[in-house]
């Protein structure tokens, strides 16, 4: 009889145990799929406000100089960058959907740093741009891991600095033809404000360096 009741007691510890599990990942997905969303959300928002905008002054004759949006956008791609980089922790960086949002972000991206180009040159603006072309290939990625630190960190202290991502392996079309532009040819790879390019081994001496320079151009002009 003893037993048997500790057999009941091993059965229901178990039961018990796999719904909790169950439970969890039940739970976990949910969440997981709810993020997903927002994001999916918040990328669209982001790109009907950037083309708003430019139909508004290209169409419209709306004053570009006048148009705020791109300073609170900026903001916008960026927490957007953390949370894909959030994603690929928790889906992997292989998931289908992961990459889907990756090369939207991509998309959206390109078309603020055009829309930040005419504003530099339309309005007098000086914002400064860096695209990052980074891989999460086994052989690149902690290079390309410690220069997106360097340039995050060089971000928080330069308020007029837009950086863009971009991973050099996605399969879409206008990153290849983005890769050929700049003639990318290892990661990472910063190019700053179009015309300095720093590749491989990435120091925050280097980044800074050029920088300076460029403001002291902007500066001169």
């Amino acid at each position: 009889m003893g037993k048997i009741q500790s057999k009941k007691r091993y059965l229901l510890a178990f039961l018990i145990g796999t719904l909790i599990f169950i439970n969890g990942f039940v739970v976990t997905n949910i969440i997981l799929s709810i993020q997903f969303n927002r994001l999916s959300q918040f990328q669209d928002q982001i790109s009907f406000t950037i083309f708003e905008d430019k139909l508004n002054y290209r169409l419209f004759d709306a004053d570009p100089c006048a148009i705020d949006n791109f300073n609170k956008i900026s903001k916008f791609l960026n927490h957007q960058g953390r949370s894909i980089a959030n994603l690929e922790e928790k889906f992997g960086k292989d998931d289908r959907g992961v990459k889907f949002r990756k090369i939207f972000y991509s998309l959206v991206e390109l078309e603020h740093f055009e829309f930040i180009n005419e504003i530099n040159e339309k309005c007098g603006k000086d914002f400064l741009t860096i695209l990052f072309f980074y891989s999460n290939h086994q052989r690149d990625i902690d290079k390309s891991e410690r220069a997106g630190k360097l340039l995050d960190y060089i971000a928080q202290k330069n308020e007029n600095l837009i950086i863009y991502s971009f991973d050099i392996n996605l399969d879409s079309e206008i990153i290849q033809n983005l890769k050929k532009l700049y003639k990318i040819e290892e990661s990472p790879t910063i190019i700053i404000n179009n015309n300095k390019k720093i590749s491989g081994n990435i120091q925050l001496e280097d980044i800074e360096k050029n920088i300076i320079l460029i403001e002291e151009e902007i500066t001169n002009l």
